[in-house]
C-alpha cells in the first residue's frame, strides 16, 4: 500500500473516531482493467480504465453500516465519513454484528502471497497489441 492510500485510510479512521463512531474498518481499492482484441488484423476493441475507492463498516452505538465512495479528495472524505455515521445511527441496531477481537489475528505474519504476476508493470501497450495480433493470426492459420 502507497503512502498517499495508508494516509487517506488514517484520514477517514480518524475522522470516524472524532464523528462518533465505535469502531470503523477502512479498506483501500486500486484495480487496472486493460482489454485489446483484434479482427481481421486490425485493432477491433482496444480499453483500459483505472478505478480506485475507499470502502468502509461502521460500527456506532451497536448499529452497522457499510459504505463506498470513489471521491478520495480528504474534504470529501470526511463528509463522507460523516454522513456514514449519522446515517448509522438512524439503522436498526445488531448486536450480533462486531469488528473481531484483535486477539484472534495478534502475531498474525506479514507475508507476500505472491497473487500478483511480478512481470505486470514490464507488458507494454505495444507488447499487448503484438500478443494479440500473433493469437489472432495463430487462430486464423489454424481453423480460418
Amino acid at each position: 500500500m502507497s503512502k498517499e492510500m495508508k494516509n487517506l485510510c488514517e484520514l477517514v479512521l480518524k475522522t470516524a473516531k472524532s464523528a462518533g463512531a465505535d469502531d470503523c474498518r477502512v479498506s483501500f481499492s486500486k484495480q487496472r482493467f486493460v482489454e485489446v482484441q483484434y479482427r481481421e488484423h486490425k485493432p477491433e476493441t482496444v480499453k483500459e480504465a483505472t478505478t480506485q475507492g475507499i470502502d468502509v463498516d461502521m460500527y456506532v452505538n451497536g448499529r452497522y453500516s457499510s459504505q463506498s465512495t470513489a471521491d478520495l479528495r480528504a474534504d470529501a472524505l470526511k463528509a463522507f465519513v460523516v454522513n456514514v455515521v449519522e446515517t448509522a445511527k438512524l439503522l436498526e441496531e445488531d448486536p450480533y454484528r462486531s469488528l473481531p477481537d484483535p486477539k484472534y489475528y495478534k502475531g498474525r505474519k506479514n507475508i507476500d502471497l505472491q497473487l500478483l504476476y511480478p512481470g505486470y508493470k514490464s507488458i507494454t501497450p505495444e507488447l499487448r497489441h503484438s500478443m494479440a495480433k500473433d493469437l489472432e493470426g495463430s487462430c486464423l492459420a489454424a481453423g480460418g
